[in-house]
């Protein structure tokens, strides 16, 4: 209840005469500001105020309105700190989708290059064995005796011809 009070015994300027917020309600100017009021028990207490010029008759008076910084900023900290809340939530959301976009490449290249290395050794495989039945098919057919030996000098093939000079 300040009503009837001076401006300037609510600030709390301690071995001051003068009082911004005074100044301030004196020019007939609205607007706000924070400002150092006493609050309970005579205690400093930071406070938002504002402020507007309003005529009754030929009397102009000041209306104020005060509310603690604390209460005023409550909400805004709360919405901050949601959406920087919600902001970490989104960019781990998008850290972990990245994450496994990646992995899931990395695993579609690693199954096609097995895919192809499976089908070159195919392909080796397929030109080896016809490599091999050429061979043995020439060996075969050949009316010189022949015969093949491995590298420990083991007899690996022997055609007819061979079979028939040797018995």
């Amino acid at each position: 209840a300040a009503i009837g009070r001076d401006v300037g015994s609510l600030e709390f300027r301690p071995g001051s005469d003068s009082s911004p917020l005074r100044d301030v309600l004196l020019a007939g100017k609205e607007g706000c500001g924070e400002y150092r009021l006493q609050g309970e028990k005579g205690r400093p207490e930071r406070s938002i105020v504002a402020y507007a010029p309003i005529r009754f008759a030929a009397e102009a008076w000041t209306i104020a309105v005060v509310t603690p910084y604390d209460s005023a900023t409550a909400l805004v900290r709360k919405i901050f700190l949601n959406i920087m809340i919600g902001a970490a939530g989104l960019i781990l959301a998008v850290i972990v989708a990245a994450v496994a976009i990646v992995y899931a490449g990395r695993r579609r290249i690693r199954a096609h290059e097995a895919r192809e290395r499976l089908r070159e050794r195919e392909k080796w495989q397929e030109r080896l064995v016809r490599e091999k039945k050429t061979i043995e098919g020439i060996i075969e057919g050949s009316p010189i005796p022949t015969f093949v030996l491995d590298r420990d000098h083991k007899i690996i093939l022997w055609n007819r011809a061979c079979t028939e000079l040797t018995g």
